[in-house]
This record gives C-alpha cells, structure tokens and sequence, in this order.
C-alpha cells in the first residue's frame, strides 16, 4: 500500500463512511492503522456520537488517535480535551422548564465524566455520561 508521505492526517466519520452497513470496521482495519502510524499519519474520528460511545467503540486504538464528538462540541486530542463548547446551565433550566409545561415533551440532558488513563503521560482525565429525562411532571 503507497501512502503519499505529504499526508499528516486522517480524518473520517462513522456512520456510512468508515463503517459498513452493520456497524462494524472494514475487515482490513487494524493493517491500514499499523500503516497510518509506521507512516506517522495521525487518525481522527468524528462523529454525532458521544465521546464516551466512541471511546468504547475505538477502545484498540484509543489511545493513539484523536476525536472529534458530539456533532463537533468536544475535542479529544492526545487524550486532553481541547475544545468544549456547553450549554449554558441557565439556559438549560429555561427549556427544562418550557418543556416540563409541554404534555407530549421531555428533554434528555447528558453530562460527561468518564475516567481514563493516559499510559504515555501517566494523566487521569474524567469524563463522564449522565442522562437526565425530565418530562411532565417529573
């Protein structure tokens, strides 16, 4: 396989691009990647997905590649977080309670605090994923 040397990286989606019609990575995967890293091409992930779901789904190579989650609110990058972009928690609460006045409305809130280890770098980063539902009455 002839990788042009120009290339730094690698950046690829999930769903319909990198993985097959049932979810799961092309049969030559783990020889591209070993190809990709002797070649110093650095691979990035990105998704709609959580963090935490992509994590998991790429626990092989997660800690040689970076992420790019939830439709581009986080950045993963050498296993540290380098861009977030929240929701204001005052905002939440304001559709939190538009929403509860709604019958056929609920809301589900999601915080992340997943712990992980960085071997290289001997670092412990917390991330987590808690839903919430909130619906009528509740």
């Amino acid at each position: 396989m002839k990788i042009n040397q120009d290339i730094k990286l690698i950046v690829t989606d999930m769903d319909g691009t990198l993985l097959n019609d049932k979810g799961e990575f092309p049969l030559n995967f783990d020889y591209l990647f070993d190809k990709l890293e002797q070649k110093g091409i650095h691979f990035c992930v990105a998704s709609g997905r959580q963090y935490s779901s992509l994590r998991q789904f790429f626990f092989k190579y997660r800690e040689k590649i970076s992420f790019i989650a939830e439709n581009g609110a986080l950045l993963i990058y050498d296993n540290q977080e380098i861009y977030c972009n929240s929701i204001d928690i005052n905002f939440v609460q304001e559709i939190v309670k538009f929403c509860r006045g709604i019958d056929s409305v609920g809301v589900v809130l999601w915080q992340r605090v997943v712990i992980h280890r960085n071997q290289r770098q001997g670092t412990t980063t917390k991330h987590s994923t808690l839903l919430f539902f909130f619906g009528k009455n509740r």
